[in-house]
């Protein structure tokens, strides 16, 4: 009966019969007078609270949610993973390339070196450097340049550098392109070098550059 005698006042204070909607509780309260006392203090409650007499509280306490475990930091998903035959595969993407576009300063220090009018025609979007010592026996450049801005048309470089290897002794290292089902392909020159071009410069974001490198034991 206690768990009735909310809604029994609340019925009552809104002007309503209580009584013929709880037969069995109204019942009860003729022959009970702890619950009779009960709902003279629930219907003064009430009555004042419908009638605007309850002040509001002044403030309420902080929530305290430190009993709830914070999760653990997501680690940034890296942008290239090595296989089994030790071939190097750099995915790019949009967050990829905001990260790797170069600071202004940089670009100024270009167009002084190269001079105004190369710098125009080439000017560098984008440089991503292997991290050192995070692979064995590879360090790993891949450069996007502005070639033909009208044409949305570029030049991607792509440097490969085997140390065990000497200086002049960088060709023949394979290198792959690919975006979307177009593909590009070539082989590194004695520095180590391959360029692709022209690139169409809306498909950087996603590129996919595999480098498959030649080592002596290889050669």
């Amino acid at each position: 009966m206690r768990k009735l005698l909310a809604e029994y006042a609340t019925v009552a204070a809104l002007g309503r019969a209580p009584e013929t909607i709880y037969p069995h509780v109204a019942a009860h309260l003729a022959t009970c007078a702890a619950c009779r006392a009960d709902l003279e203090e629930l219907l003064a409650l009430t009555e004042a609270s419908f009638a605007g007499q309850v002040a509001a509280a002044p403030g309420y306490p902080p929530v305290d949610l430190s009993f709830l475990s914070m999760p653990a930091p997501t680690a940034p998903q890296r942008p290239w993973f090595t296989d089994t035959l030790g071939r190097l595969t750099v995915i790019f993407s949009e967050p990829l390339l905001k990260a790797l576009r170069p600071p202004a300063l940089a670009d100024a220090m270009r167009t002084a070196l190269l001079g105004a009018s190369r710098a125009t025609h080439e000017q560098l979007l984008y440089r991503y450097v292997q991290e050192p010592g995070s692979l064995q026996d590879l360090d790993v450049t891949i450069e996007a340049y502005v070639v033909d801005p009208a044409r949305g048309l570029g030049r991607v470089r792509v440097g490969v550098d085997v140390p065990s290897r000497g200086p002049l002794d960088q060709a023949g290292s394979q290198v792959v392109l690919r975006a979307g089902d177009a593909i590009w392909q070539d082989e590194t020159d004695e520095l180590g070098s391959v360029d692709f071009a022209p690139f169409p410069l809306e498909s950087l974001p996603q590129l996919r550059v595999e480098i498959t490198p030649l080592r002596d034991a290889e050669g």
